[in-house]
């Protein structure tokens, strides 16, 4: 029987994760990320894997507790932390909240806003964003969070918009939620000019990203959003109006003939 780790630590893990780099991996996802620090060159796959393997370990609410309240420094424990909290058994989240004295979907909502901070390129933000598991916290009181604190909130930065908004193109492009995505998209673009504009790029391409996607699954209203009589006021952004119609016609969802059309509406 595999023998269970005790306490595990970052400290302790170092070891383990220096294991698993792959340098010619490491000079690739360079490349791939601007910014990117502290990185030893583990595959996402593996680290998945690895972090599947831990949270198995953590057999008791304290344990999960006691992780997630350590301080990640290298890329990979940033990645790993946000991989744990995407695998945390709804039942621990509830036994934690408890020890919080707080409701579990404010609690949930914490536990999730707590990863942001460490969050300063976008493959930590979509890798993140993606692996969130727990279905029964994903839902309306979750969503209004999102809008709220991670959209609207002016504290929050440019890396917080686009959680929020990698949040809802990871869970909630359907009908119930498709014009309040919308919605948020329009609340998102029109934040641009509080910041310098070349610091909204990874905002810019969000938007468009989630746009995107919205006009694969939800095509009517998201055809009306981008072209129809409001259009200029939902997305002023020329540049992010554009990068949409691009992504769109990147998708192999959309025939040859639409994609067609559509690059005759994007704006000079």
């Amino acid at each position: 029987r595999k023998r269970r780790m005790s306490n595990p630590t970052y400290k302790t893990l170092r070891p383990v994760l220096e294991s698993m780099a792959d340098e010619a991996y490491r000079t690739f996802h360079m490349r791939l990320v601007p910014g990117i620090h502290d990185f030893l060159g583990i595959r996402i796959p593996h680290l998945r894997k690895f972090g599947s393997e831990l949270a198995k370990e953590f057999v008791r609410c304290a344990d999960w507790i006691a992780f997630l309240e350590q301080t990640p420094v290298l890329y990979e424990e940033i990645l790993l932390r946000g991989i744990l909290i995407g695998r945390m058994p709804p039942q621990m989240i509830g036994k934690a909240a408890d020890t919080a004295q707080e409701d579990s979907e404010e609690y949930y909502f914490r536990l999730i806003a707590s990863h942001v901070r460490y969050i300063d390129n976008w493959a930590l933000c979509d890798c993140y964003c993606s692996g969130l598991r727990q279905k029964a916290f994903l839902n309306n009181a979750f969503f209004n969070r999102i809008s709220g604190e991670l959209l609207q909130n002016p504290d929050a930065g440019c890396w917080a918009i686009r959680v929020g908004l990698i949040l809802m193109l990871s869970h909630f492009i359907d009908e119930t939620y498709i014009d309040r995505v919308l919605e948020a998209c329009r609340n998102a673009a029109g934040r641009i000019p509080e910041f310098r504009y070349e610091d909204t790029f990874y905002v810019r391409m969000g938007i468009a990203w989630l746009l995107a996607e919205c006009y694969v699954k939800q095509r009517p209203q998201t055809y009306d959003f981008l072209f129809g009589a409001a259009s200029s006021s939902n997305l002023s952004d020329n540049w992010t109006f554009n990068k949409a119609i691009q992504k769109i016609t990147e998708s192999n969802r959309i025939d040859p003939e639409e994609k067609a059309m559509l690059k005759t509406l994007r704006r000079k």
